[in-house]
């Protein structure tokens, strides 16, 4: 799917994905996004974090993005504080993308606060574009 392709998401799937803010980081703390290895010994996500997954992968399937340039913003909470939502977009797909090829790259997203930043920006947009 091309990046301009469904850059704003729905208010509804804003909605749903603002709910993981209190979630995630209850407090302002990030939770333990994982829950105990499973019988192969790798570390899983609690279901929590599993429906968020799920979530952000309905919207979040753009792969039409400079891979570093998106690296780079996903590390830069004021670039993340000034995203639209063509980069949100971008910057979801991006962790995605490393989840796939590498686990628990959502899980170290949410804590070291990346997730909360991006939800944060959207909420921002949220209250202009809805």
């Amino acid at each position: 799917m091309a990046s301009s392709e469904n850059a704003v998401p729905s208010k509804d799937f804003v909605q749903n994905l603002l709910k993981y803010l209190d979630i995630f980081y209850p407090n302002g703390e990030p939770i333990n996004p994982k829950k105990e290895p499973n019988k192969a010994g790798y570390p899983t996500y609690n279901a929590d974090v599993d429906n968020f997954i799920r979530l952000v992968e309905t919207w979040a399937q753009d792969y039409d993005f400079d891979s570093l340039a998106t690296y780079r913003m996903l590390r830069d909470p004021e670039k993340i504080a000034t995203a639209n939502w063509k980069l949100i977009r971008q910057m979801l797909s991006s962790i995605g993308r490393a989840e796939r090829l590498s686990s628990f790259q959502y899980g170290s997203a949410i804590q070291i606060g990346t997730i909360r930043r991006i939800l944060l920006r959207m909420k921002k947009l949220a209250e202009y574009d809805f």
